[in-house]
């Protein structure tokens, strides 16, 4: 029995075969993840326009869908596959810096736009959005608790203990 090693020619159908399949599998994430986007975030945030400040200059503005959670907004911008959000910042570490007109025609979508400046810890963000936007945003953070309140343990026991 003689063994014969393969040639580079005889190995290509299969390399291509494994590439194809690779492509594909990507492909097929990307587009899942993309109706995933469209089907289940953008529906359940609100339409706004983000510019990012990093290294002290604006970047161009994103379109995206901002999401209010309990402790975090969450940015989702409408061009990213990524399965998170794209920008995420804590409720308590947001402040509003001030408002100021629209002087761009990149914001022409929004009907009515205003531009919301944030500063959430070092990353200062501008926020542009309908009327509904700003007053969800301010709506949002005014209702934060103190965090010197302390939660109430569900626990009976300890309950019980503080009188």
């Amino acid at each position: 029995m003689t063994s014969r090693r393969r040639t580079q020619w005889e190995r290509w159908p299969m390399v291509l075969f494994t590439v194809t399949m690779a492509c594909m599998a990507i492909l097929i994430w990307g587009i899942g993840v993309a109706i995933w986007r469209f089907s289940w975030i953008r529906p359940r945030g609100i339409p706004a326009c983000t510019a990012v400040y990093r290294d002290g200059r604006r970047h161009r503005w994103h379109h995206g869908v901002i999401i209010f959670e309990e402790d975090a907004a969450k940015l989702y911008l409408l061009r990213s596959l990524k399965p998170g959000a794209d920008l995420s910042c804590k409720r308590h570490n947001i402040e509003i810096v001030g408002r100021r007109d629209v002087k761009t025609g990149v914001l022409r979508l929004i009907a009515d736009p205003r531009i919301v400046e944030l500063q959430a810890g070092d990353i200062r963000v501008d926020v542009a959005g309908g009327h509904a936007m700003d007053m969800a945003l301010v709506a949002w953070l005014d209702s934060a608790p103190s965090t010197r309140i302390p939660r109430l343990s569900k626990d009976r026991r300890r309950l019980q203990e503080r009188g």
